[in-house]
């Protein structure tokens, strides 16, 4: 299991209003084989009190409805919860159990996703003069490592200012579509957009020619 803090290496006070939170990617591995996968969200959020409080949210039901998740917190040595610093090091762990009382525990260093996914035309391409009406529209994303992994549901495309239907299978990392309608000759512009399983969101635009 990997953390993903969205930020970088400065220290989070325990003492803001504002909850923090790391996201884990799980899974339950046996002789070497995921029988279940998904993603957490450890929440820390200071207390009235002066208290720190932990919460888990599961994101991917699905992949976790066999996993139950607790949260362990250790404290810096020495410091009292009020004032405590959390940093990309900070010593922060999740233990996750299956159903057979295995357990699992985290690196307590943190790898961070801090970049949306990658955008790659693959057709048409850039600039590129095409001769059919109904163009088949293409591209290929990327969640560069740590990878939070990208969530295909965000994906949003656009010919011309004008949003397309899409459809592309869970897991994919490639989008192919043949345009529905015709196109006049001239220039026309491609939009797509996709985001990561932590919101981080990639744009990417370009124009192609249909030629007389």
């Amino acid at each position: 299991m990997v953390f993903t803090p969205p930020l970088e290496d400065e220290e989070w006070p325990a003492g803001e209003n504002d909850p923090h939170a790391w996201q884990a990617e799980v899974m339950d591995v046996v002789a070497d084989r995921a029988l279940a996968a998904g993603l957490i969200r450890v929440t820390e959020e200071a207390q009235p009190d002066g208290s720190v409080a932990y919460t888990t949210e599961v994101l991917d039901e699905e992949g976790l409805s066999a996993l139950t998740a607790q949260v362990i917190a250790e404290l810096a040595h020495g410091e009292t919860p009020a004032a405590l610093g959390l940093s990309r090091g900070g010593r922060y762990c999740a233990i996750m159990m299956d159903r057979m009382l295995n357990h699992g525990i985290t690196d307590p260093e943190a790898a961070m996703d801090i970049t949306p996914p990658y955008i790659t035309p693959r057709s048409p391409l850039p600039d590129q003069t095409i001769f059919t009406r109904r163009p088949v529209i293409s591209a290929e994303f990327e969640d560069p490592e740590p990878s939070s992994g990208l969530d295909i549901c965000s994906l949003a495309v656009y010919v011309d200012g004008r949003a397309l239907v899409v459809t592309v299978p869970e897991g994919s990392a490639v989008y192919v579509q043949t345009l529905p309608y015709d196109l006049s000759p001239g220039y026309h512009r491609i939009v797509i957009e996709i985001s990561d399983l932590l919101g981080q969101r990639r744009r990417a635009e370009w124009r192609f020619l249909l030629a007389e």
